[in-house]
């Protein structure tokens, strides 16, 4: 569902929640963004349906950007497109963020959670997003398209499910990387064609993003066959 009049506090408010200063440089850098893409993106969806979308297009840009330059990278190293190749720090990988040494320094600053990383239940973006009354909501536009173009552009045979974030208010987040056609990818298609079978009774569902939009799966899952 695109959001639609939440958006009501006026931009020039101060509405985030007190916050000690950071030391660590990293740290700080990374809460910095956070509160860039915050206020773009409430811009953003305070222009109605046609700003959201057009925030949705920028994040998915900057995603493929990113992608593109790890793949670009990785070719120039000889380095074989795989999971473990995107996700390793250099040399041994590609990875442009150091997002682990981000959630261990940040780690500090949010004593009252015990878990350390975003797939136990730790996130700094997702903490320092629910600091704003309409973070965490903003949040998942960001998450809900970043990571499936991110790994499009550095494989076009590389896919995800997002199958939990915090910033939907799941516990934990839960990514499933897979590869076009691999054992998980053939579970995963008859699994759809079983829920399209049952649902061409009861309609569609769509969530807020475009890759959880069930017709398009149906119509994929069916192209395979």
């Amino acid at each position: 569902m695109r959001l639609k009049s939440i958006w009501i506090l006026d931009a020039r408010m101060s509405i985030r929640e007190k916050e000690s200063y950071i030391e660590e440089p990293l740290v700080r850098m990374a809460q910095i963004w956070t509160k860039l893409y915050y206020h773009m993106a409430r811009e953003f969806v305070s222009l109605g349906e046609e700003g959201e979308n057009a925030l949705r297009r920028a994040i998915r840009n900057f995603a493929k950007d990113r992608g593109e330059t790890m793949r670009n990278v990785a070719e120039s190293r000889r380095l074989p497109l795989t999971y473990e190749t995107q996700r390793s720090d250099p040399p041994q990988g590609v990875h442009d963020m150091p997002f682990r040494e981000i959630c261990a320094a940040a780690h500090r600053y949010f004593p009252q959670i015990k878990a350390e990383y975003s797939s136990e239940g730790f996130c700094p973006y997702a903490e320092w997003w629910k600091k704003y009354p309409d973070g965490p909501a903003l949040g998942r536009i960001y998450c809900d398209e970043f990571h499936h173009a991110l790994w499009a552009a550095f494989n076009p045979k590389h896919r995800v499910d997002m199958v939990e974030t915090i910033t939907k208010g799941d516990p934990k987040c839960t990514l499933v990387s897979y590869v076009e056609g691999d054992e998980y990818d053939r579970k995963r298609t008859a699994a759809i064609k079983e829920i399209c079978e049952k649902a061409k009774g009861y309609g569609f569902m769509v969530d807020s993003s475009e890759h959880g939009d069930l017709r398009k799966a149906c119509e994929k899952a069916q192209s395979k066959t």
